[in-house]
């Protein structure tokens, strides 16, 4: 009788875990297209957050270009903390795994990342989170990066869409190094 109500439990542990999306076993050796509907159809919560950090890492490890639509949608989720995070140990993890995949699939993200950015439907951390990955892809070269959001931001046609582009501009600037800082202001227009 034990036996069977150990095995019970046990069963009903294992249940409530892939219904509270905690256990994601079967995500593990998923196809990146499943890893994408997956993502798709889901609403990040906490009980699901574990398996929405696994399947982000994995695209970005992956660098699944396709993932690029879903990963910006999800560019303000915020990963739950690790153990040791939890233990008060820091670490250099971001707490926004969407902007490492992103970074990881490079510069064909930029597109559908600039449509964050310039998107009023965007909230303020998502757009924080595409001027970062749109920097980080410019990494050996920020001012370059500074120069391409300018060319976007004198594009845009909507005034609402102009005043976020001009934001991410001044924004963008924070990954200038004192000695990239010069060229960036002059790419931005800036060099007063």
């Amino acid at each position: 009788m034990r036996g069977n109500t150990i095995a019970s439990f046990t069963l009903l542990l294992s249940v409530m875990g892939s219904l509270y999306g905690q256990d994601c076993v079967d995500l593990e050796n998923a196809p990146s297209e499943r890893l994408v509907s997956f993502l798709e159809r889901i609403v990040p919560n906490d009980q699901n957050s574990k398996c929405v950090t696994f399947a982000i890492k994995a695209l970005g490890d992956r660098q699944f270009k396709p993932a690029v639509g879903v990963l910006t949608r999800l560019l303000d989720f915020r990963r739950p903390p690790s153990e040791e995070e939890r233990a008060g140990v820091v670490t250099l993890h971001t707490f926004y795994p969407a902007t490492t995949a992103l970074e990881q699939i490079g510069r064909s993200s930029l597109p559908l990342v600039l449509k964050a950015i310039k998107s009023s439907s965007t909230s303020a951390k998502a757009r924080e989170n595409a001027v970062d990955v749109w920097m980080e892809t410019y990494k050996y070269n920020r001012p370059e990066g500074v120069a391409s959001l300018k060319r976007a931001a004198t594009e845009a046609s909507e005034s609402s869409a102009k005043e976020r582009m001009d934001w991410a501009l001044s924004y963008a600037l924070r990954w200038c190094g004192p000695g990239d800082m010069p060229k960036c202001k002059r790419a931005a227009g800036m060099d007063n």
